[in-house]
């Protein structure tokens, strides 16, 4: 099982450490001059102000760490101890490519681990997985059963989802069938009561 992979984000930091040093910065001149004990000219502006910038960065690189890193690993480590929201969050970084590298085929593991203990934003984003065929292969009559689910427990936009399936006959009362069979599983392995899929049929 792969864990986060530790990725700079340059951006970040830099906008993070930009606006630490500017406020330091003037922070400090607002402090001379209401002290008024030094004059503040050309030659003291130009030493003080790289020094106040790499003192600050040093001092966030040393003392903060990157609070997204550690954010991450939090998740990955109650995404490991069967913590849903953490999987479905882990899936989405995965997806993303944030803080680790994009990877479609963890992805849809982590959604299919949170899915599975009725986590209704990794089951409609399972479906999604099964309708475009990133990270499993292409499988509608999979797609219409997870997108079912999460209708089932009003989640935005699912309902739509499954509706603009194209299902045959044959195909629709199997993906209905696999989606009852699929929360019954998920009502015994969690022992909590979802609502239940209603049958339906294609407009």
């Amino acid at each position: 099982m792969n864990g986060p992979q530790k990725k700079f984000d340059w951006k970040h930091w830099f906008c993070r450490l930009w606006l630490f040093s500017t406020l330091t910065w003037w922070g400090y001149l607002g402090f001379l001059c209401w002290k008024a004990d030094m004059i503040l000219d050309v030659g003291f502006l130009a030493l003080a102000l790289p020094m106040t910038v790499f003192f600050v960065v040093g001092f966030c690189v040393i003392f903060f760490g990157d609070p997204c890193e550690k954010n991450r690993k939090r998740e990955f480590r109650l995404a490991k101890r069967g913590v849903a929201w953490a999987q479905f969050r882990v899936g989405v970084k995965y997806e993303d490519g944030k803080g680790v590298s994009k990877d479609y085929r963890q992805a849809f593991m982590w959604y299919r681990r949170a899915a599975e203990q009725g986590y209704e934003g990794a089951q409609f984003n399972l479906g999604v997985m099964y309708e475009t065929g990133r990270g499993v292969p292409k499988d509608l009559v999979q797609a219409y059963a997870w997108y079912e689910l999460a209708q089932a427990q009003e989640v935005e936009n699912a309902k739509e989802w499954r509706d603009e399936l194209e299902l045959n006959a044959k195909e629709l009362a199997e993906a209905q069938a696999l989606s009852a069979q699929i929360h019954k599983r998920i009502e015994k392995r969690t022992g909590r009561s979802n609502p239940r899929p209603q049958a339906t049929s294609n407009p």
